[in-house]
């Protein structure tokens, strides 16, 4: 009897000889080669945290380290094609390419679609794993009827793909192979009982680095009532204290009239424009906030970071102020279209839904305050800016140099092997090569380069330290340039959230594992 892999190798060689006198490497991927039948495509399904879809699509077409090949340099001959879903709450997306060679169980040339979910948060990349559930997945089946495709040209790292728009196209229920949450799913989703979180086989992933953002005109107001020129320099970023924070994301502050400029009002403070609510419904000077659905890890992560929520629950579920909740017409289960005639707080279940919502008062006239990691490129960074808390810059080399502690580790999930449904073969190499790839400095290096540069530094992600053998340079982590020693070079954090036995808790205050400079 032959194996599935067996199969798969023969019938790449038998391609490969065939048809127009080409390879399958110097053809594009258009839906009409995705096969549901494991002897074509090799497809693996996975949920879970929005705020790490960027990096599991880098470590897919990375262009030193990823798993997909490419040859091509136009949209005919490119082996890289990527199908997107991108409306509002509904965020999707298929990385559909041919296997580089040398990565560890797989054949190369065997055409692989990487299915990533991103509607429910990092729930999805934990509960439907351990209780044999489905999600909704885009159907390639019909994904000729995808809009496309654009041409993107290598760069910042990644080789060059080809990109389809698939908005409107319809789903597939599928059990995910595996999945990702920005948190430990003791934390955030202690609706599976203990028996279920038994069979999660979990590795630690990466830091992933959070902000506080808010939108450009809040960011500009705060800048003048702080004294600051109105720019986009590092040096110029505003600050706001910790108490404010909390006080803001508890529901205690919910006008921005509560926070004075000596003993004035922001908004009435000279040379500030004040917000006006052009939907009407809302007071104009209300505190609008773009936030996450509960199932989210980042919720979860800003419910932690700043309020306690989800740690205190031996103590009763009032121990800890909850995060303000959505009254805008979303739920804390459903996402929704922000709706400043309606209510101040919005949920979103993706982070570029959160992105959104910043750009909706933008263009309203009202000023949001939110929820996003710091992963944000220059197209994305348009309506919205991160600002200093207690006058720490939120990037990648505060982190390092211990300025700064906003991060969480995330934690990635598939069955373990002796659970019914456990992934084997070549479904378990993909979901090993990410597990063992996803946090080396090399990787890291290279997705951080979409993100640096922003009004407050380098934003993305860290590795931990020594997980990979990955140890970084004792020395202060310099932002804004390269070499050896410095954090765009040397992207390994000297904090952890792991002390006891490696196991990931981000209840606990981050601690210094490794030297770092003096302030």
């Amino acid at each position: 009897m032959i194996s599935l892999k067996s199969f798969r190798r023969a019938a790449i060689g038998a391609v490969s000889i065939v048809g127009c006198g080409l390879s399958v490497s110097a053809l594009a991927l258009p839906a009409s080669q995705w096969s549901a039948d494991p002897a074509q495509v090799l497809n693996v399904y996975y949920g879970g945290a929005t705020a790490t879809d960027n990096v599991l699509e880098n470590l897919m077409i990375d262009d030193a380290t990823g798993i997909c090949q490419n040859t091509g340099t136009t949209t005919a001959t490119t082996t890289v094609d990527i199908f997107r879903v991108t409306t509002s709450n509904q965020g999707q997306r298929v990385v559909f390419c041919q296997v580089r060679a040398g990565i560890t169980g797989l054949v190369a040339g065997t055409k692989l679609a990487f299915h990533k979910e991103s509607v429910g948060g990092s729930s999805n990349g934990v509960v439907p794993i351990a209780r044999n559930q489905q999600l909704a997945f885009i159907n390639m089946g019909t994904a000729g009827s995808c809009t496309g495709p654009t041409f993107k040209a290598a760069a910042g790292g990644n080789m060059a793909y080809n990109e389809w728009n698939c908005n409107g196209l319809g789903t597939t229920l599928q059990n995910p192979n595996g999945g990702i949450s920005d948190v430990e799913a003791q934390l955030a989703f202690d609706v599976l009982t203990s028996a279920e979180l038994n069979r999660l086989n979990v590795a630690r992933g990466i830091h992933v680095v959070f902000g506080v953002p808010v939108n450009l005109n809040l960011y500009r107001a705060l800048q003048i009532a702080q004294g600051l020129p109105q720019d986009d320099l590092p040096a110029n970023v505003p600050s706001l204290t910790r108490s404010q924070i909390r006080g803001i994301y508890a529901g205690r502050l919910t006008s921005w009239n509560q926070l004075l400029v000596g003993s004035t009002a922001l908004t009435a403070a000279v040379g500030i424009t004040p917000p006006v609510n052009a939907a009407g419904g809302v007071a104009s000077d209300a505190i609008f906030i773009c936030r996450r659905v509960g199932s989210s890890g980042t919720q979860a992560a800003y419910d932690t970071y700043w309020l306690n929520a989800r740690c205190d629950a031996k103590r009763g579920s009032t121990a800890s102020p909850a995060f303000v909740a959505p009254n805008d017409g979303s739920t804390d289960t459903i996402g929704a279209a922000p709706n400043a005639a309606v209510g101040r707080v919005n949920a979103s279940e993706g982070s570029g839904d959160v992105r959104n919502c910043f750009a909706y008062h933008q263009t309203n006239g009202t000023w949001a305050i939110g929820t996003l990691s710091t992963e944000v490129n220059s197209s994305q960074a348009a309506n919205l800016r991160m600002v200093r808390v207690d006058g720490a810059l939120p990037n990648l080399s505060s982190v390092a140099n211990g300025d700064y502690d906003f991060f969480t580790e995330n934690n990635i999930h598939r069955l373990k092997a002796a659970e019914v449904g456990a992934p084997t073969g070549d479904v378990l190499d993909v979901l090993t090569f990410i597990e063992t790839n996803i946090g080396k400095a090399s990787f890291l290096k290279n997705l951080n380069i979409a993100f640096q540069g922003r009004p407050w530094g380098d934003g993305g992600s860290l590795g931990i330290h020594g997980l990979f053998g990955n140890l970084a340079n004792a020395g202060l982590m310099v932002d804004g340039s390269s070499g050896v020693g410095t954090i765009r070079d040397n992207p390994v954090n000297t904090q952890s959230r792991a002390l006891l036995t490696n196991r990931t808790n981000n209840c606990y205050p981050p601690v210094m594992v490794r030297p770092s400079p003096t302030p």
